[in-house]
């Protein structure tokens, strides 16, 4: 049957809850709109971008009556990169509202009585930022210099990033000056449109409790040049 809701649709929306990857959900004449972005309680002016069978994508033009928990993302790439969806609310809305995610999957899977299921809020922590001790970076060319980032979110399009928020801080320096050093080397990175070049990842783990950072270059081929690099990078303080 053909769907009521089509591309380029507008809609006055108030997001309900959130889906899995943090995108505002309304509902019009029972069908569900994802619309990333947006916050639960928030009334929203929605343009349809994609439509399925049962459900559909919007994107907001209009944000007409926001939440008091709506924020100023602190990340530049916000919106940008796929790593982070909840930062444009505040960290005290985004615990609970990744308590409610749990309550509606015992409410959709758990085949018992999920009423009598208890679940207690959010442990937050004190700083929500610098916490991650491991990123696993593509690599690009930018030009001359070789570059890393994240992928938009379910894209393969990289997003170029000089400094994540959420990654610990010796992460971030270590990326930076390896890739630095690959610039120099000239090392050959891979592109995955023409699949040729050889670096493909650079994964770096940083160790907060020992101050110590572990890097690891993933490669098609064998590279002679990358023997040089890594003499470069044991003597960055800190790497192992």
């Amino acid at each position: 049957m053909e769907n009521f809701v089509k591309i380029n649709d507008l809609m006055l929306l108030t997001i309900k809850r959130l889906g899995i990857n943090g995108e505002g959900i309304g509902y019009y004449k029972r069908l569900a709109v994802f619309i990333p972005g947006a916050i639960v309680g928030e009334e929203v002016e929605v343009k349809i971008v994609k439509v399925e069978e049962k459900y559909a994508f919007g994107e907001i033009v209009k944000i007409k009556k926001p939440s008091e928990t709506r924020v100023t993302p602190p990340c530049p790439y916000f919106g940008k990169c796929g790593g982070c969806t909840l930062q444009h609310m505040s960290y005290e809305e985004q615990l609970i509202q990744k308590k409610n995610m749990v309550l509606e999957a015992f409410e959709r899977y758990f085949e018992g009585d999920h009423k009598a299921i208890r679940v207690s809020d959010m442990l937050g922590m004190e700083n929500p930022y610098e916490y991650r001790n491991k990123t696993q970076l593509p690599t690009r060319h930018d030009g001359e210099k070789v570059v890393v980032g994240m992928y938009a979110l379910d894209t393969n399009r990289l997003v170029y990033i000089d400094h994540c928020l959420i990654e610990n801080p010796l992460i971030s320096k270590t990326v930076k000056l390896v890739c630095e050093y690959l610039t120099a080397s000239q090392i050959n990175v891979y592109n995955p449109k023409f699949h040729q070049g050889n670096l493909r990842y650079l994964i770096v783990r940083g160790f907060m409790e020992t101050n110590e950072v572990q890097v690891t270059f993933v490669l098609v081929e064998e590279e002679p040049r990358i023997l040089k690099i890594l003499k470069k990078v044991i003597n960055i303080e800190n790497i192992k």
